[in-house]
């Protein structure tokens, strides 16, 4: 996939998820870092793990294609996390453990999941 295909589907996802992750459901930021900082009170350093990629919910190195239905809007910090470990669960196995961790306020850094606590998506 070329990285323009990539930034259109993780554009369309952006879009379809109201601008929300896939994983946690907080809102994330795509082009204007400062603006979003503002709007939350955050400082942009402290936004970064919210900004939005494209995740392939199938990694390509399980098999998983191209197509735009295996592309999701996904924060850094959750698409990080996933792909961090070992064996990486599948997307759906792995938003039932984020948002289970969010519920609790355990996922993000406190700051965060304290401002994002009301307006989960």
């Amino acid at each position: 996939m070329s990285k323009n295909t990539l930034v259109r589907s993780r554009n369309r996802s952006y879009a379809c998820q109201d601008g929300c992750c896939f994983y946690c459901g907080l809102p994330m930021w795509l082009e204007d870092r400062v603006k979003f900082a503002s709007t939350f009170q955050l400082t942009p350093r402290q936004i970064n793990p919210l900004q939005c990629t494209g995740e392939h919910l199938i990694a390509r190195r399980d098999g998983g294609d191209e197509s735009e239905a295996n592309i999701a809007a996904a924060c850094l910090h959750c698409n990080r996390l996933r792909h961090a470990r070992k064996n990486p669960p599948s997307a759906s196995d792995y938003k039932l453990l984020v948002q289970k961790q969010v519920r609790k306020g355990r996922w993000h850094h406190q700051f965060i999941m304290e401002r994002f606590a009301k307006i989960l998506c």
